[in-house]
């Protein structure tokens, strides 16, 4: 098994394996499962400055990547492990712990590691678990359905957000509304990323964001918090996450330190 850094030799290859391997009731609201950020990917190997805090590397066995891990940089000596996945067919063959390993021995400067599971993912939290990892903060994936367009939001940075979904699949707007300023997330040009539960509840809102995007259908949010009942009653859970911490050193010592 190799690791490698991401390549444009790779890049279509490893983009498949990542949208292959959540399920694809997922796909509209996971920034990693849109297709046209692979156009994001190719601007990072063109122009490495662009993303100078971002890590991506796959695993190749006999020419076939079989895993994935992308690594953000939050400060000199922290990490957050953002995105890992592996071949259905190379499970349970060592794959994640040596896309983690190469990774944190590498950079012996980092400390500390952060990372987001599903709660429903075992497999993956039992790994977690033997790294070193423990936590427990749960956010809650609530999904509502956006009410019928109606006018009346400003986007300020309207054009160059509409190129950036075109290009990546994903953006976020500038809004005004009702004499407040948000910035709002688009994944796949069909579903708003909110950042907060009121956000999230406020239905005119979101139908005037549809009036400016007719193909916005849905509203995310993902949240620590019970919604208001109000809310609540249009709203749908459809999946759940736990962030996890870790000691680099700790998680080095695992996986047999060198």
């Amino acid at each position: 098994m190799q690791i490698e850094h991401l390549s444009n030799e790779t890049l279509e290859e490893s983009s498949r394996l990542v949208r292959s391997s959540l399920p694809s009731r997922l796909t509209p609201y996971m920034t990693q499962m849109q297709p046209e950020i692979t156009n994001l990917w190719k601007i990072s190997l063109r122009y490495p400055d662009v993303q100078n805090d971002v890590t991506r590397l796959v695993a190749i066995v006999d020419d076939q990547v079989v895993g994935y891990v992308e690594w953000h940089r939050l400060s000199v000596d922290e990490a957050f492990l953002s995105n890992i996945c592996v071949d259905a067919n190379f499970r349970g063959r060592g794959v994640a712990r040596r896309l983690i390993g190469d990774y944190i021995h590498e950079h012996r400067e980092i400390a500390n590691i952060g990372l987001d599971v599903f709660t429903d993912n075992m497999k993956a939290r039992k790994l977690y678990t033997w790294l070193g990892f423990s936590g427990g903060l749960v956010q809650h994936w609530f999904v509502r359905s956006i009410p019928n367009k109606v006018p009346g939001v400003r986007i300020t940075n309207f054009p160059e957000a509409i190129a950036k979904l075109d290009a990546f699949g994903v953006t976020y707007l500038d809004v005004e509304w009702r004499g407040k300023t948000s910035r709002m997330g688009i994944i796949g040009g069909k579903t708003v990323n909110c950042d907060d539960i009121d956000s999230f509840c406020d239905a005119e809102m979101l139908s005037a964001l549809r009036g400016s995007i007719p193909s916005l259908g849905n509203a995310l949010l993902r949240t620590s918090k019970d919604l208001p009942v109000g809310c609540a009653v249009f709203a749908t859970k459809i999946n759940e996450s736990v962030r996890l911490q870790a000691h680099a050193e700790q998680v080095r010592s695992a996986l047999g330190d060198r």
